[in-house]
């Protein structure tokens, strides 16, 4: 516990003064970790996070009363320099489970030694660091057999339920779908209450694609909760992303957006489709949805001091036949199901049953029938055809294959190719 009588300073001399140092050749490693550590335990940070970002950056974010705020944003040079800088200084620095590196660091403070827990871990495209502030004990002292968190009764349900998965593969319609079933309840977790307006949160039931908003609750509640995922044709998926997004300027980042409405409305359709295809190469060919549950869920469902908080999907076959499965973590206190969409009509049932809802009926909600684009987006379909590229990145990951069978897999590469029972796959 970070004492209460360290008192609050502003954040950008800090940002200012940092990202000086970082820019100094001849700056000492030391120097970096300290300045870093003292500034945290003066604006009573439970943890600092260091992520990577896009155009080559990465950012680093202080955690005050469980929000996240991000105090500056540092080239990847420079993020690497950090880095060393953090291992050289860490003690009992040593590989930890799932591939990430823990190691603690400490910095005196008003006579006292604070000592922080440091773990790097395995993200896609690079590296997380996660610091957070600990009594003074060494990681290795930590007993990683502690007793799991007691289970409290009760349907899951009436517990909080996190749908949660990346966009456009239909988690409108389960969030619509489970309103009707929603218990009055409270957010207590302060990101989650200031993001209410960005994520669709009504009574116990929160629609989200944030990682950050999971995090949260996962280190700074104590309650049970349940995860519904949901997972796509990847291809099919893309389509119906970026023709959500195409429009969409915002204030923030669109690598998808083309045009305005009102200006894309009057393109010539030859110049609508070109637009598309090229930027649907660039979404089918990255890594960016097979990560999801190949680095980024697994990295932060892991709690650095005690395991018991992971949840490897991997680490048990996916009912290809069923279209979903049940996960659970080390602790009794997350369970999860994943679904495939393409079965979700057909297994109502089975998330009726998980929930303990009897007699469970899906509302369609956000479907492109009931856009604007759906003409352009039906003939789209019809005509377009991927490369040998953008269906080697897709249909040969490790994330098609782990939810499809190779029969599925062939039928979903068929139908783009517009083939029937002619492909064979490797």
């Amino acid at each position: 516990m970070i004492p209460e009588k360290i008192s609050q300073v502003p954040f950008q001399p800090f940002a200012h003064s940092y990202s000086a140092l970082l820019a100094l050749p001849s700056t000492n490693k030391q120097e970096l970790v300290t300045a870093l550590l003292q500034e945290s335990l003066r604006q009573k940070v439970s943890d600092i996070n260091i992520e990577p970002a896009a155009d080559d950056l990465c950012e680093i974010y202080f955690r005050i009363d469980g929000k996240l705020r991000k105090i500056l944003g540092v080239s990847s040079a420079q993020a690497k320099l950090l880095r060393e800088a953090l291992h050289s200084a860490a003690q009992d620095l040593h590989p930890g489970s799932y591939g990430v590196i823990e190691g603690t660091l400490t910095t005196q403070h008003q006579g006292d030694a604070i000592a922080f827990y440091y773990c790097d871990i395995p993200q896609s495209p690079t590296n997380s660091i996660l610091i957070r502030n600990v009594p003074a004990t060494s990681i290795s002292a930590i007993n990683r057999n502690e007793a799991p968190l007691v289970t409290k009764p009760g349907r899951n349900i009436d517990k909080k339920i996190f749908i949660w998965q990346v966009g456009k593969v239909g988690s409108s319609t389960v969030y619509r779908s489970l309103l009707p079933y929603s218990k009055p309840s409270t957010w207590l977790v302060p990101s989650i209450q200031e993001n209410s307006m960005c994520w669709p949160i009504h009574n116990n039931i929160i629609q989200t694609h944030s990682i950050k908003l999971l995090y949260d609750f996962l280190h700074y509640s104590e309650e049970e909760f349940v995860v519904i995922s949901l997972v796509r044709d990847i291809l099919a998926r893309n389509i119906s992303a970026l023709f959500q997004s195409m429009n969409e300027e915002g204030t923030g980042r669109n690598d998808n957006f083309i045009a305005s409405i009102e200006d894309f409305q009057v393109m010539p359709y030859e110049k609508q489709e070109q637009e598309i295809t090229w930027r649907l190469r660039r979404l089918n060919t990255s890594t960016a949805v097979t990560a999801w549950y190949d680095k980024i869920l697994k990295s932060h469902f892991y709690y650095p001091e005690i395991d018991r908080y992971f949840i490897d999907i991997y680490s048990k076959p996916f009912d290809q036949e069923k279209g979903f499965q049940l996960y659970e973590s080390k602790s009794p206190r997350i369970k999860m199901i994943i679904l495939r969409l393409e079965d979700l009509n057909e297994q109502k049932k089975a998330l009726g049953d998980f929930l303990g809802i009897d007699n469970f009926n899906l509302i369609s909600k956000n479907v492109a029938s009931e856009k604007w684009y759906n003409p352009i987006y039906k003939r789209f379909k019809a005509r377009y055809k991927p490369t040998e590229q953008e269906i080697e990145a897709i249909y040969r990951s490790h994330f098609m294959k782990y939810f499809y069978s190779p029969e599925q897999i062939r039928s979903f590469i068929e139908k783009w190719y517009r083939v029937t029972g002619t492909l064979a796959l490797s």
